[in-house]
This record gives C-alpha cells, structure tokens and sequence, in this order.
C-alpha cells in the first residue's frame, strides 16, 4: 500500500477482530514487530476456527480528488475481500457531483430501512467533495449510523485532517452492544480536548493504519464497556442552512478544499492566487512548498506527474507532500483541457501563484522539473502553455554560421582532431537543440555545458561535434584539463593550419589565437575546449569571433558571465533506450529498476549496460548487491568512449582538493551521509562553532572555512551549489561511491557522527514553536534513527526527544508514538541522562497513542 499505511498484512490482523472464535478468545497481539511490513504480523500466532458473521460495504468517494488514492484504495478493496467478513460489497459515490443528495445516494440499508444489521460500513474518503462542505456529508453519515457500524477512513496523512472543513474531534468512544450501529455508540470529549466541546452525534474516523483499524475493529466487535480513545466527525441529521454553515453553530468550511464565503469573488484574480501563494509558503511543510514550486514549470498539472515529481526529485519524501501540495487550494481544476493530458483530469494553478512559487526554484531545479514534466505529460499538454504548438524542430539543424569571414589568411586544416563519435550516443535532442541554438544567437559565439561528473557533458560536446561536421570550415577537439595541455593544443592547431614555428619549433598559441580571430573562413570554425578548468586560468585561451567554442566542464565559476546549458541526468526514457542498446534482452521493469538505481546517471548506466551484456550476475544480481557493484564497476572498469571510468576522474579531483583543500573533502563526506536532495545551507551553518568529532566536523569549526569549502566543492563538480535556494547536492551515485570506494571504516564512522552532532545543533530550542517546524522538518528528514538510538552522546539523545516532540506536535502521531517507542526498547538498560530522556519518551508515547 502507498507510504504512510501499513501493509496488508497488518491490516488483516487488525481486521481480525471481526471473527468469532469458536474457543479460546480473539487472537492475541504477537507483540512483535515484523521487519517486513513494519507492524504486527497475525501470521506468526495461530486462529482458531471462526464464524463469519459480519457484512462489510465499503463505499468510496470518487470525488476529482480521489484521483491522489488510487492505489491505496485498490490495495485496500484487496486486503477488504480477504478479510473475514461474511460478505463484502462495494459502491462508489461521488461527492462532488453538483445534483448528489443524501435521500438519492442509494448505497446503504440494503436489508431494510432503521432494522439494526452486523453491517460494518467503511466510507474511503478524503472530504474534500462538495457535499462534504455544505452538510450534505454529514446528513448520510448520519442516516448511515442508525443501520451500520459506520467509519470514515479518512486517506489523507492526519495532520492534514483539520484541513478539510470537516468537524473532527477528539472522542472518547464506548460501546454497549458488539456489532450495533454508530449510533449506539456512546462518546465523550477526552482529555486531550483543549476545552469542552459538545461532540452531539459523531461517526468514528480512522486512518488505514494497523493501531487504528484495529482499535475500531476491537470497539465495534467489543462490548465490555471500555473507553477507547479516538478521532470522530460530527454528523447531523439536519439539512445544510441556505448559507452553507452547519445547523450546531460550527465554523463554516474553509478547507484547503475550498474557501469560505467572504471574499471568495476575488479568487480568480492574479492578486488573490500571489497571496494564496504567500500563505502557502507560510504554512506549509518545505518539501510540500519545494513540490509545489517544481509543478510550476509544466503547463499543466496532473496527478501522475504530482507523484512521479515527488518519487523523481523529492524520493525521502512520503504522500504527505503530495496531499499538502494537492490540498493548498492553489491548484484549480480545467476539465476542457483533460483531453489534452491523456484523459487525466488536468489542474491549472490560480493566477498569480506560479509566479510566487517559481521564485522558490534555482536554475538546476527548473532544468529536472522540465526533464521530469517533458517524461511524464503527453505531448499535447504542451500546447497548453501559450495556446499554440510549436513548430517541430530538427535537432540537428545547423546554427548560422558567423557572417564576418574575416580578412586575414584563409584558415585551412590538414588534419582535424575530433575524437571517434559514439555509437552508443542516446536522447540529449532537447539540449542540442538548446545549444544550437545559442551558439546561433547573434553576438554570442560561445556556450558552456557545465554539470557534475558522469552527466554526459563530453558526449553531448562530441555528438554536436559530429552532427554539424559539414556546417564548420574545421572541428577542433581540445583537451583543457589543464592551462598547459590547452596551450599545446593550440600549438598543434598551429601547425596544422601551416603557420610558421619560432624558432623553438612550436607555434606560439596566442599567434593561433590571433589567427583564428583574423583569418578568413567560409563557414567558420568550431572548437571545444573539453573538461575546462576554472575560467581564470583557461580564460585567456578561449578563442573568440570567427567561430563557435563549447566549454565542457565541472566549474561553476563559468556560469557566472558566460552563456551556459545545465546538463543533468537523463530523462528516464533516454536511461532506458540507452540500456536497451547495450542489453538486447533487457525487460522494461529491468531497465526501469537499473535507471532508478543509477539515478539516470549516463556513465552509470553505460557501465552497468557493459557488464549486462557480458557473462556474469544477471539484473536481480547486480540490483540486490548495487552499492558494491557500482562502487568497483565505476572505479575499476574502463570503457572505450571514455579516458577515464567516472570514478577514477572523481578520485583524480579528490586527490587534488587534499592537496590544498581538506576542508572540502571534509563537507563532502558530511554530505554523503545528509540523505538525499539539495541540503540547505542554513542547516549547515547552524553547526559553525559547535563542538565536533574528529574528522569531517572540522569543516564546521568557522563560518570563513564553511564558505569556501562550498565553493570549492562546487568549483570542482562534485556538488550542485545553488546560489538561488541556498542549497548544496550531492549526485546520489557519487554519494554512494564515496561511500564505498574512497572512505575507509573509521571515516564512515566519523562521518556518520559528524551528521549526528550537526543534526542535534541544528535543533531550535523549542522544536514544538510554530517558527521550528520547518527546520524540524529538515532535521528529522535526514536522521537515521538506527544510528541515533546508537549513540552514546547525551546531545543526540536530545535530538531523537526533539524529533518526536515535533511528530507529535503536527499530527504525526503514529510516528511519534513509533519512534518513542523505538528508543524505549533501546534506551532501557542506559544511565542518566537517558532516564531523563526516556521519561520525556514515556510522555511523548501516551500522548501520541493512536486511536480509531
């Protein structure tokens, strides 16, 4: 099931309840966690014999925002028709449809109207429908509740409960008959409640999780006059006022759903979606804010691409992000447009909002929103941007060539120097399109392909190099890794255009340049200065005026005047092509696993594809033990199309930062064990001055050392800074490689410390306050609670109270009650002070107690 339910069998344990045992009581609680699923497991304990004696229906909402839950209702009718209900039928409703009534809904009281019946009724829903907002909702469920044992599974993530405009509150629930209808059960405000509420008639709520569903199960089969705490909607059997608020004087609804009456003429302006915009980004979780933000580069917005944004570029996140985005009341439905996103129902953000979010975005954020969005849209949903298609352009058309043929000597080669084309060369159109481009954009004759290493820089360069061959009088190829080599090839060029020698022999490289500045051409030349260092060394050798010159290199120091191209990691369709041509064999569901693995890294996958094809560990293999293989393919193993395997060239700069920048190699062995995704800097800062373990922590002992080290890092491609957000990355693979192949045991350790110790001086001093709930959210992303509950410092001790005090304090509740209860089971046999922390979890742990 979708993240944040628990798995099938956990469910069915918990549904267990609904069995009559013929001896020896319901099944007994295993006790134990299974590591599969993540919850109790009822296969571990014996059922007796049973008779089924209850009926389950289950109704579900097919309002538009439905769409979201798909899955986890197909997953959840599954686990339904297995569980031991006598019978299961299911009808669906839609609480959307402008003509549904509660007289006209149809799908309950099938055996006869106010006769009480074992009839457990089950609602999946997210309330956020129409007739959730006016009443019409709540009037059912309460017509419901005289014949079945009604509860609403409510799908989305709890903290977002309140969120709906549906009136939850906390309940005590008690029952005086098993089996009887919702409406004999007697409930009570529990104490929890800040202040009294008069609860009136209410319907269970319960989320699809194994301590939820089974407390409801255990209430609704029970009779032993038990209190049991829990979540219900108030329900009335009254018709919705003219005005659309509730009869008992509750608030009227104001959900992320919809908005309340008053002011809601203005909603279509640009003014009220920029300070809709601005609200969200006020409340709303960081990675909720950064999902959001990313959806604004495509023309329209569907709910595939809302998950595979997420899946793609936010994977640590859960559906949490996606419902909060989804719920944010900027997004508005185009029905005259489904037809153009596949028959998907297609959403628009407000007017005014995508301008405000889309400030949220660096430059490298918008390149693999687009590379995401291009994957996942059809391409009619393109038309939608402006309300016209463009024109198909051929990728390997030719840029103008230079118009000024100069007025010296005729430039003529003997020999090119242009390395052999790669036949493997796979996708890239949409940025050698971008590159022609803007090497034909006049008064500009050079570009820059910059991005980490292993992203396909040089290839692309080459492929471009070939494809347009016939366009240019000559093709250079200059390998400048280095002032020196650049300078000797220039000279080489020299020679080949017949130019005299001084009396050394060689032809001085700014007489080249001179040349190719003054010498006539018919078509002008091209020349690429490959794997560039920093421009203020190969500056003064970038020939200018009578060509084209494309800079490959790592540097971001070039992006800061020059005209530059981001190349990313393929698009995942471009992954899986390229796999295909290397393995003949591969199956879809393979290629897609390895791309995922290798996060669509090029060189990856071609090293990967290389060993496929050959004798050896098939793709189950090389999935299951991924990190080792990678580690030793990408160090040990070279490939043809390129001088050096990716993680040989990363050892290469790593070796040459030791030499004059430890600080760096320090920060990027922090950040291999930060988690995935952009870091923000702000968290890092926040471990300036701190005390730290030996080893990585040392970067962080000053504010000076911490700035350029992101710099350093950033200049020699082995991280993405983004001088916008305030961001730094780490590409996945090479977080993994440097992992496994350039630490050693005792830096991983330390390393792992490191984070730990700069995790729990990052925590706010009241993680609870409403200003540290977006820094908390970052914190508890990037723990690794296995190792926090491992550490013998009292400061991260701290930290894990800080983590499930912020749990708890937004909603999460199954969370924090997990992990409190984690830490007990740890933290048991431990001195002070983790008695004193333990009592802090105790207390965490029967707040966060979960009910139905």
């Amino acid at each position: 099931m979708s993240q944040g339910t628990a798995g099938s069998s956990a469910l069915l344990h918990a549904l267990s309840a609904f069995e009559r045992p013929t001896a020896g009581g319901f099944p007994g609680d295993p006790g134990a966690l299974d590591p599969g699923e993540g919850f109790h497991h009822p296969s571990k304990f014996p059922v007796p014999a049973a008779e089924r004696r209850y009926d389950l229906h289950v109704v579900v909402d097919r309002a538009p925002s439905m769409d979201l839950w798909d899955d986890t209702v197909r997953d959840f009718l599954s686990v339904t028709r297995q569980a031991p209900f006598r019978s299961v039928r299911v009808d669906e409703l839609d609480t959307s449809a402008p003509d549904f009534s509660p007289a006209g809904a149809g799908v309950a009281g099938a055996d006869g109207a106010g006769r009480a019946t074992r009839r457990v009724l089950l609602l999946a829903t997210d309330c956020l429908g129409h007739a959730w907002r006016d009443g019409r909702m709540t009037a059912l469920l309460h017509q419901w509740s005289r014949t079945s044992a009604v509860a609403v599974v409510q799908l989305l993530p709890q903290r977002l409960w309140g969120r709906t405009g549906t009136p939850v509150v906390d309940v005590e629930w008690s029952n005086p008959s098993p089996g009887g209808p919702a409406a004999r059960l007697r409930h009570r405000p529990w104490s929890s409640q800040a202040g009294p509420v008069a609860v009136g008639g209410a319907v269970p709520v319960i989320a699809l999780n194994l301590h939820s569903v089974r407390a409801w199960a255990e209430l609704v089969t029970g009779a032993d006059g038990t209190w049991h705490q829990g979540i219900g909607l108030l329900v009335d059997e009254k018709p919705p006022a003219p005005d659309g608020t509730w009869a008992r004087g509750a608030p009227p609804r104001t959900g992320a759903a919809g908005t309340a009456a008053a002011g809601g003429a203005a909603r279509g302006t640009p003014q009220a979606g920029r300070d809709a915009a601005r609200r969200f980004l006020r409340t709303a979780e960081p990675d909720s804010v950064r999902l959001a933000a990313l959806l604004t580069v495509a023309p329209v917005v569907t709910v595939p691409l809302l998950r595979g944004m997420r899946h793609r570029l936010l994977p640590d996140t859960g559906d949490f992000s996606v419902a909060e985005a989804f719920l944010s009341g900027l997004l508005v439905p185009a029905p005259a447009h489904d037809t153009a996103t596949a028959g998907r129902r297609a959403y628009f953000f407000r007017p005014g909002a995508g301008e405000v979010l889309m400030r949220e975005l660096g430059r490298s954020d918008v390149t693999r929103a687009l590379t995401v969005a291009d994957e996942l849209l059809p391409p009619d949903a393109w038309t939608l941007r402006h309300g016209w298609t463009e024109a198909d352009e051929d990728p390997r058309a030719a840029p103008e060539p230079p118009r000024d043929n100069g007025t010296g000597p005729e430039l003529r080669v003997m020999d090119e120097r242009l390395p052999s084309r790669n036949d493997s060369f796979t996708g890239r159109d949409a940025l050698l399109r971008d590159l022609r481009d803007t090497l034909a954009t006049k008064g500009n004759d050079l570009c820059v392909l910059q991005g980490e290493g292993g992203v396909g820089k040089t290839q692309t360069a080459l492929e471009y190099a070939h494809r347009h061959r016939d366009d240019y009088d000559f093709v250079w190829w200059v390998e400048a890794g280095d002032a020196a080599k650049a300078r000797q090839s220039l000279e080489q060029l020299g020679t080949a255009l017949g130019m005299t020698p001084d009396p050394g022999g060689a032809v001085p490289a700014e007489a080249v340049l001179d040349r190719l500045r003054n010498g006539r051409t018919r078509s002008g030349w091209l020349l690429v200065m490959n794997n560039a260092e920093s421009p203020e060394r190969l500056g003064p050798l970038l020939p200018r005026g009578r060509g084209h010159v494309i800079v490959t290199s790592r540097s971001i120091s070039w992006t800061i005047r020059m005209p530059y191209l981001r190349v990313a990691p393929f698009r995942r369709p471009e992954s899986k092509e390229l796999l295909h041509r290397l393995v003949a064999d591969l199956s879809d569901d393979d290629a897609d696993a390895l791309a995922e693995k290798a996060g669509d890294l090029p060189l990856v996958l071609v090293q990967f594809g290389c060993s496929l094809a050959g004798p050896g560990l098939d793709v189950a293999g090389h999935l299951a033990e991924f990190d080792d293989i990678c580690a030793m393919l990408l160090r040990e193993r070279p490939l043809p199309e390129y001088p050096l395997p990716v993680a040989a060239s990363w050892q290469v700069t790593l070796d040459s930062l030791r030499d004059g920048a430890q600080d760096a190699v320090d920060l990027l062995h922090l950040l291999c064990f930060l988690g995935v995704g952009p870091v923000p800097q702000e968290l890092l800062f926040a471990g300036v001055g701190r005390e730290m373990p030996l080893g990585p922590g040392h970067v962080l002992r000053g504010a000076v050392e911490l700035h350029q080290a992101l710099y350093r890092l950033g200049d020699a491609g082995l991280a993405t800074v983004d001088k916008d957000t305030r961001t730094i990355e780490v590409h996945r693979v090479l977080q993994l490689v440097v992992r496994h192949a350039f630490m050693e045991e005792y830096e991983r350790r330390r390393a792992g410390e490191a984070v730990l110790c700069l995790l729990a001086a990052a925590v706010p001093d009241d993680p609870t306050a409403p200003d540290s709930r977006l820094p908390m959210t970052e914190i508890s992303r990037r723990l690794s609670l296995a190792d926090a509950l491992a550490s013998e410092r009292d400061d991260v001790g701290d930290l894990v109270v800080a983590a499930v005090r912020h749990h708890h304090t937004h909603g999460d509740r199954n969370v924090a009650a997990t992990i409190a209860e984690l830490a007990a089971q740890s933290w048991h046999t431990r001195p002070e002070p983790r008695r004193r922390q333990l009592e802090a979890m105790r207390r965490c742990l029967e707040q966060a107690s979960p009910g139905p």
